[in-house]
């Protein structure tokens, strides 16, 4: 009799169950847990209407800022009014991440996302953005642009700007940039949205995204420990990373690395993939929108195109908030005690659309001051990649927006298919 064991956190092993002691082998291509993608394509009608509900927050969130702007209710508290999302957001001392768990469940080993403020959170800040370089987002978003530029070229009248273009593409980063190696180029954006959707999630997860979390981060930390055992190329992000590692004597040991890189991964291509499918569904619902983006495409004005499709990223962000968890409690306005424990719902979203702080929010305006913007969070963890999202994702779209007409297309195909909260498929027409 043979069980496969998969120690969550090392490698799978196949142990022989016959007489005399258990003989253990390598077993790599075994997991615990089936990968069933099916699982989280269903579409119950609950996530359909929390779906809608999403992207229909804002008429809500306007009563809700008026009336109630901090909504309790069974342990949580919603918060909608900018001042008090950004003092939630900012205030480390009373509201931590509640990722901790998650993290090390999947992976192993904390990220600085699931990390407080304190030295080990500066220490993890540090390693990652030493491997993860600024200066490298321009040779980054270059060589995303070519490549979209290629696929957009030789499609005919129509093209899945998600499956067939920008996650494709964000996989690619992950090989050629961070150096992981994809063996399978249909189903790694899978896991790491898989993992994605269990992480974020700031309500208890059902048992299929949980399962699905765990089969979608073991592959991934298969694939990064086979990176880590083959020794990528030295100017990828994981080769920096264990070069770190060897010039101080195994610190970061081979854990800490395995969770940054699935942590970035598990950053870029789910989130990348939701943040230019809500742009593009922006553009494609709202006239104005398609007409600046292609304007400043056509001038070859790329910090307006950016500016453009991030302000109609502002009317569809990927998350309406983010979750905070109370360490004490806190008055976060007069009257408004928040006790310790209660799960915060910072809500960006609303924050964004706040009168009392946003200049005409309502209006599509890519002048905008940064100010008016948190869709990469607040505060502490800020998102790390916003810098390289921002170049990159308008380097992907640009090539599509100069065709002469880009246009949903016709019946079910025209309208986004999605993977858990991804959009998986979207077909557009294209005239040149």
């Amino acid at each position: 009799m043979r069980d496969i064991c998969w120690p969550l956190y090392g490698e799978a092993v196949s142990v022989e169950r016959s007489a005399g002691e258990p003989r253990v082998t390598p077993a790599a291509t075994q997991f615990q847990t089936t990968f069933d993608p099916d699982r989280l394509r269903r579409q119950n009608v609950t996530a359909r209407l929390l779906r809608y509900l999403f992207e229909n927050f804002r008429p809500a969130a306007k009563l809700l800022r008026g009336l109630c702007p901090i909504l309790r209710f069974r342990g949580y508290a919603l918060v909608t009014r900018y001042d008090d999302v950004r003092e939630v957001l900012t205030n480390d001392a009373v509201f931590g991440v509640p990722y901790r768990p998650k993290i090390e469940e999947l992976t192993g080993a904390n990220f600085m996302l699931g990390m407080d403020d304190g030295p080990d959170y500066e220490a993890n800040a540090k390693l990652a953005m030493q491997a993860y370089k600024l200066s490298d987002i321009p040779a980054q978003a270059n060589a995303a642009a070519q490549e979209a530029g290629a696929i957009v070229g030789a499609a005919q009248r129509e093209l899945d700007a998600m499956g067939g273009l920008v996650t494709p593409l964000l996989v690619g980063i992950c090989e050629r940039y961070y150096g992981v190696p994809v063996s399978d180029p249909s189903m790694f954006p899978l896991w790491a949205m898989a993992v994605s959707n269990y992480l974020f999630d700031a309500f208890p997860a059902a048992a299929d995204a949980h399962a699905q979390a765990r089969a979608g981060a073991e592959r991934l930390c298969a694939a990064v420990d086979e990176a880590i055992a083959g020794g990528p190329a030295a100017d990828t992000v994981l080769g920096r990373l264990l070069a770190a590692q060897a010039q101080a004597n195994g610190v970061p040991d081979n854990q800490t690395i395995r969770t940054i890189i699935v942590s970035l991964v598990t950053a870029i291509v789910p989130t990348g993939t939701l943040a230019a499918g809500n742009m593009l569904e922006m553009l494609l619902r709202r006239g104005d929108m398609m007409t600046a983006a292609r304007e400043a495409t056509g001038t070859g004005d790329d910090e307006l195109l950016s500016r453009c499709l991030f302000e109609a990223l502002r009317f569809m962000p990927i998350s309406p908030f983010w979750r905070r968890d109370a360490k004490r409690d806190f008055f976060l306005a007069p009257g408004k005690r928040l006790p310790e424990g209660t799960h915060v719902l910072a809500s960006t979203y609303s924050a964004m659309f706040d009168a009392r702080q946003v200049r005409q929010p309502n209006r599509f305006d890519p002048t905008r001051p940064a100010s008016d913007y948190m869709l990469f969070g607040h505060g502490l963890h800020y998102c790390l990649g916003g810098a390289f999202a921002s170049a990159v994702i308008p380097a992907i779209l640009k090539p599509l927006l100069l065709c002469r007409i880009v246009a949903r297309a016709p019946g079910p195909r025209g309208q986004r298919a999605f993977f858990a909260i991804f959009p998986e498929r979207l077909f557009v027409t294209l005239q040149r």
